[in-house]
């Protein structure tokens, strides 16, 4: 017994000189597992931060020849570069078909297989074996690596991170194992996207898989069928505007591989943005209105710009009705300047936004995006770009909840929040924002505005304090809603707008604030706005009808006051 203890206590003598003579002491002497449970580990790129307006195509899975030739005859023909994804297996049983990917002008990528190793020294060595293997047979170099199957364990993600790798996931994984048997892309598309999944978006990585359709053309004709049913639709295409005729009609979406977007820096960012490039009046910890029960009427006043549609017995609560009659209904800014404020409310898909945005950059024109931040997450590179065309971006709340609602039993105006949840909702809302576009300026600007529209323009006291407690400084509903969701035709809408910007008598109704939205279901508003402002830019500069677009922020400054009377100029 006594033997073994000596022995213990050498051992343990041992075991501290060691660790003592490392620089680490008792307290660095850790296990090989929990080292790896530190190591930095990879994050799988699914969507590519990038303002760019472009996507990739990836595939996978190249043991079939015939499929590869069909898919890189059809990318030749659309003149599309892509990315493939190869193994170990791949590249020793197939190589002439790799070079033939390679001759193609294509990218490469590794594609590690179902991962085995239990260290992440194991993987690392697995990673490193396979980069030898493709740039020594075939003198390519990449850094991009795909997991071929399954999940992607902790092992694996460190391991790519310690190389320095990118960890390539995908937005759409095309080919799914319940359309094995399925004969044509017209019976595949239907159920690969959701209802609401109108296009694809810039970033975006669609991956398709080479060896798994029975029919041996079906990848292909899935892959041509994206194209033209989810990507080409975001062009802004007219019979008197579109890409093949109109080279500075730039809103055809491109194709690219997954290597070249992510290492164009120009249109790169990190999010969230970094806090200290945000403008200090524009952090979100940083409120400039204070209100009391002794000034709450005079802020709200000052600060609101109504609509006359809401009244005193419709989507109002908690107001008195004499404070009601003295809040604003006209929504129209105060001012002299021949200024129309164009705006958009929700949210939409690359289709919708990408042909208002043209349009606007088209007439030189801006507008204020009220956006519905929910969807914020999912659709970064869009609200990014938005910001960098110098548009403003307002918040129409997280989850367009209305402040109020009338119930369908008692007739009553009722919260559909209480206070709490209402300030969470639109704390969350600006911060999104903020991470997303907070440190854009454009020309000495930042788009980034307090402007709040309440969703369906309902109000609520409660709703008014939970603004000004969060930040918000000004709550816009405007003096004209076009309804553009439900109109017939673009005749029909370019009239609404006619009808918002002029008076009966076809004078120009100087700071107009006309409400559109950049939803999927208002098809017609990018063709509307585009001939609205096409006949408006035609007009000589001496005409009292022409008008230009403004900032809403640039004429709600802090000396604005929506409550005092103004006499406009005939």
């Amino acid at each position: 017994m006594n033997k073994l203890r000596v022995l213990s206590m050498l051992a343990l003598m041992i075991c501290v000189c060691l660790f003592a003579s490392s620089g680490q002491g008792l307290l660095g002497c850790r296990s090989a597992a929990a080292a790896e449970t530190e190591a930095v580990k990879a994050e799988e790129v699914r969507v590519i931060l990038t303002t760019e307006k472009a996507l990739a195509f990836a595939f996978g899975g190249l043991t079939q020849k015939e499929v590869v030739d069909d898919i890189l005859q059809r990318l030749n023909e659309l003149d599309i570069k892509a990315t493939f994804f190869v193994t170990d297996q791949e590249m020793r049983r197939y190589p002439d078909t790799i070079r033939k990917i390679i001759q193609n002008g294509h990218e490469m990528g590794v594609a590690l297989r179902s991962q085995t190793s239990d260290t992440a020294d194991g993987a690392r060595k697995e990673l490193v074996d396979l980069r030898n293997l493709l740039q020594k047979q075939f003198g390519v170099t990449t850094n991009l690596v795909r997991q071929a199957s399954g999940a992607v364990s902790d092992t694996t993600r460190a391991a790519i991170a310690a190389e320095n790798c990118v960890l390539v996931g995908q937005s759409y994984n095309i080919v799914q194992s319940k359309h094995k048997d399925y004969n044509s892309a017209e019976e595949v598309m239907p159920e690969l996207f959701g209802k609401f999944v109108y296009s694809l978006m810039r970033g975006h990585i669609v991956y398709f898989r080479l060896d798994f359709y029975t029919n041996k053309n079906l990848a292909g004709e899935v892959m041509e069928a994206v194209k033209r049913v989810k990507i080409d639709n975001i062009a802004f295409s007219t019979v008197y505007d579109n890409p093949v005729i109109n080279p500075a009609n730039d809103t055809q979406m491109k194709i690219k591989p997954v290597g070249a977007i992510l290492n164009n820096t120009q249109y790169r960012y990190t999010l969230p943005v970094d806090k200290e490039k945000v403008p200090y009046n524009l952090r979100s910890d940083v409120h400039a209105v204070t209100v009391n029960d002794a000034n709450f009427l005079s802020v709200a006043r000052k600060r609101y710009l109504g609509t006359h549609t809401v009244t005193e017995d419709d989507r109002v609560l908690g107001f008195a009705r004499t404070a009601i009659r003295r809040l604003d209904k006209s929504g129209t800014v105060h001012t002299n300047d021949n200024v129309v404020f164009l705006s958009f409310d929700d949210w939409g898909s690359e289709a919708a936004i990408s042909k208002l945005l043209y349009v606007l950059k088209k007439h030189n024109a801006t507008a204020t995006f009220f956006v519905i931040t929910r969807t914020v997450p999912t659709s970064t590179n869009l609200l990014r770009q938005i910001a960098l065309d110098g548009h403003e971006i307002a918040s129409h709340s997280d989850q367009h909840k209305p402040m109020v609602v009338r119930d369908p039993k008692s007739g009553r105006q009722m919260p559909t929040q209480t206070k709490e949840e209402y300030l969470a909702d639109l704390a969350l809302s600006y911060q999104r924002l903020q991470d997303v576009t907070g440190d854009v300026i454009v020309n000495g600007k930042s788009p980034l505005t307090r402007l709040f529209r309440p969703p369906t323009l309902a109000i609520s006291k409660m709703g008014f304090e939970a603004l000004f407690e969060t930040g918000y400084e000004w709550i816009v509903s405007g003096s004209y809603s076009s309804q553009d969701y439900v109109a017939p035709s673009v005749k029909e809408l370019v009239n609404r707008l006619k009808y918002g910007i002029y008076d009966r008598r076809g004078r120009l109704q100087k700071g107009a604030t006309i409400v559109m939205h950049m939803s999927d279901t208002s098809k017609y508003t990018p063709i509307a706005v585009d001939i609205m402002l096409s006949i408006n830019d035609k007009k000589a500069d001496s005409d009292p009808t022409k008008f230009k677009t403004g900032r809403l922020s640039d004429y709600l400054t802090e000396d604005y006051d929506q409550s005092k009377p103004f006499k406009k100029n005939k």
